[in-house]
């Protein structure tokens, strides 16, 4: 497939990002985006040329100047799907291939054309490659034609659909939804995308979760990853392995600046105990969208943590987390535990009260000052707004050395995105109750006082309060103060 990409911003209105040109198999599509937010006048243009077939719509929500890798991979394969000459291309040029036939017709039948069993087994390879759909020698021997395979893929994807949309309607009030409509603009929410996944999977067995429905966001999209998802396998892109072995595992849930560098010295400490994972924040990487949902957040750590898991022989599974991870690493064994895993918990450092603390831009910016011990000089900052205050930051860090001279301005933007969505999601999270026992530790010197009390509400086991040495960052970031906490989660994985 080749691909021809030009950002166009239409000068008409703010929400259309930008226009995409795709050459698929000799079909020219428009792809146009959508910023999150679709005003009134974008519903009108959808509406006008909602019968156009040359043109699709996608919906999400657009963060960069470039289209990343997974959106276009997403576009062609809703575009693939909805246009059954671009499949029967395809196909067809696979048959050509295999039977070493270049005027091979779509209408051609494979045995006919000199096709036999070992043949017919290398096309339903090639076939589940090229179209990323799993195609198996009975669908060769059922469907003989390119023509005739193509309608029934096709038509397999526009059933998986239209289950998909009349889902939607169902959950959204039975208001008119189109195929390319996106679930949350159309006034989707948290709860409500639970319940579409609920009845998903009890009234048409589609198995999917929370995390797919905010990546594949329209009933077109989410058919197309239902198509080929058994070929569109996820690299775990947040979970990153932080060494050790064995049959037990231990997940570090990054704290609120998305990263997994605050673990580095506790990882080494429990490498002995297990394999250990660190799970890093969406963003960090370039084109990489920011989440600020705590629901998308835990669904998708979850899906890769199972992806782990289901390789190996089914043991106790520790969850960490620290300060803002916590609140994540606390949902994640719920869920574990509903799942029938054995789960241990253990929280460092963090108030439930933080769930509703206000964003403050100049509280973060105070404490990248604060973790190189330098004094923050506010009257650089007042009455600026935000992204003047990330430029002076960005400056003012190179200055007194606490950043690298070849640091970009954008990474720096980068961390303070994570920053925001991190603390937006704990603003609209509600905690559930985790039924096993789990260990909280607090610094020694941390301000948040007596904090271990508050948890109590939501967890029924046992819950184990320790202290250890240092503030909220050396908890962590000091060799001699972790080992102490290393000390603790070691014995209580053995409790």
């Amino acid at each position: 497939m080749n691909i021809k990409l030009n950002n166009v911003t239409l000068s008409n209105t703010t929400d259309i990002h930008r226009v995409c040109e795709l050459n698929i198999e000799g079909e020219s599509i428009s792809v146009i985006s959508l910023k999150w937010g679709v005003s009134k006048t974008i519903h009108a243009l959808k509406e006008s040329e909602r019968q156009n077939n040359s043109t699709i719509f996608i919906n999400h929500q657009v963060l960069y100047e470039e289209v990343t890798e997974n959106q276009m991979s997403d576009i062609k394969d809703i575009i693939k799907f909805n246009h059954v000459n671009v499949i029967q291309s395809v196909i067809t040029k696979v048959f050509q291939d295999c039977l070493d036939n270049v005027s091979l017709q779509e209408s051609d039948d494979f045995f006919e054309n000199g096709g036999h069993s070992l043949s017919a087994m290398n096309l339903a390879e090639k076939l589940t490659l090229s179209l990323r759909v799993n195609i198996d020698l009975v669908d060769i021997y059922r469907y003989r034609t390119p023509k005739v395979l193509a309608k029934s893929i096709t038509e397999k994807y526009f059933e998986i659909k239209q289950l998909i949309l009349s889902a939607f309607q169902s959950v959204l009030g039975d208001q008119k939804i189109s195929d390319n409509d996106d679930f949350f603009i159309s006034g989707g929410h948290t709860f409500q995308a639970s319940q579409l996944v609920e009845n998903l999977q009890s009234d048409t067995d589609i198995n999917i979760n929370p995390y797919h429905l905010f990546r594949y966001r329209s009933p077109a999209a989410l058919a197309s990853f239902i198509l080929t998802r058994d070929h569109n396998k996820e690299n775990l892109k947040n979970v990153v392995n932080m060494g050790g072995k064995g049959h037990k595992s231990i997940y570090l849930v990054h704290s609120i600046n998305g990263t997994v560098k605050n673990f580095e010295h506790l990882a080494t400490e429990l490498t002995v105990h297990g394999e250990v994972f660190g799970i890093q924040a969406s963003g960090l990487r370039r084109n990489e969208a920011v989440s600020s949902d705590m629901e998308f957040m835990i669904s998708n750590y979850l899906e890769q943590i199972l992806n782990i898991e289901k390789r190996k022989e089914k043991n106790i599974i520790t969850v960490i987390g620290y300060s803002f991870g916590s609140f994540v690493a606390h949902e994640i064994a719920c869920r574990l535990e509903k799942q029938g895993y054995i789960t241990k918990l253990v929280l460092i450092d963090i108030d439930v009260k933080e769930l509703n603390t206000p964003w403050d831009l100049m509280h973060y910016i105070d404490i990248v000052y604060s973790t190189e011990g330098l004094v923050l000089d506010l009257n650089l900052y007042k009455n600026k707004n935000q992204k003047e205050c990330l430029e002076i930051l960005h400056q003012d860090g190179i200055r007194k050395k606490i950043f690298p001279i070849s640091i970009d301005y954008h990474a720096i933007e980068n961390q303070f995105k994570i920053r925001q969505g991190c603390h937006d999601a704990m603003n609209n999270h509600v905690m559930s109750t985790f039924n096993g026992h789990a260990l909280y530790i607090s610094a020694e010197d941390s301000k948040f006082d007596n904090s271990a009390n508050d948890w109590h509400h939501y967890i029924n086991g046992t819950l184990l309060k320790k202290t250890c040495s240092g503030d909220h960052l050396e908890v962590l970031s000091n060799k001699k103060y972790v080992k102490d906490v290393a000390q603790e989660i070691i014995q209580y994985m053995e409790f």
